[in-house]
């Protein structure tokens, strides 16, 4: 519930008309979902990300989180040689790349169109808080997801960075992605050992293949 009253300052949430310690109902909020394809969404949501980042918690040192970046790097090595060199890079990029303390707040670890719509005054609003989260800010890099294929990314980051102008993410943001990148293609690298069928095999193979070539691309914008 903190973390809800600390998110309701910086950004329109729906209210809690009822909870227990498993269930929240929330306010039923009249509007529709956005057209993704949309540059005014693009600019709504990076000011949306950006209000709700705002919210500074803590901060770890740089040698905490490198330690588990290089961790998690060097498992994804050991697990797929084939993508050595894109791994070595990346590990360069970050060492050179991150901030030396890293500042958390809050963000929001499930951003899809069905979870936002457009309310009856215009204005982007979240209807599902059940995700919120405080963690660095690497919310912002899934909008460039597969959630949202036809989001207009350079509208999204010029807004976003053009807020950011005093934080350090606007210097250190390709790398957050790296690392993000990094740790989710370390979760898909450990499901695939334990996955069973091949189905299911085969599109957790897909899904690290794309999140190689990912690390791949943003090795070359960042570099």
């Amino acid at each position: 519930m903190y973390k809800y009253r600390m998110a309701q300052e910086h950004v329109a949430l729906p209210k809690i008309l009822w909870q227990n310690r498993r269930s929240l109902l929330l306010e039923y909020v009249e509007g529709e979902h956005p057209q993704v394809e949309d540059p005014e969404f693009a600019v709504q949501l990076a000011d949306h990300l950006h209000c709700l980042h705002q919210h500074r918690y803590l901060r770890w040192h740089r040698p905490t989180y490198l330690l588990a970046i290089r961790r998690s790097l060097r498992a994804l090595s050991n697990y797929s040689p084939a993508h050595r060199e894109v791994l070595e890079a990346a590990t360069e990029v970050i060492n050179t790349t991150l901030p030396t303390r890293l500042q958390t707040c809050l963000d929001y670890a499930d951003i899809k169109p069905g979870n936002f719509i457009i309310d009856r005054h215009g204005r982007l609003r979240l209807i599902d808080i059940g995700s919120l989260r405080i963690r660095w800010p690497r919310g912002q890099e899934t909008a460039g997801d597969n959630h949202f294929p036809s989001l207009n990314l350079d509208v999204f980051w010029q807004r976003y960075l053009s807020r950011s102008q005093d934080d350090y993410l606007a210097q250190h943001w390709r790398g957050l992605r790296l690392v993000h990148i990094a740790f989710r293609s370390t979760t898909t690298a450990r499901w695939l050992k334990i996955a069973r069928e091949n189905d299911m095999r085969i599109r957790l193979q897909t899904k690290f293949a794309a999140a190689m070539d990912r690390m791949a691309q943003t090795i070359e914008q960042t570099v």
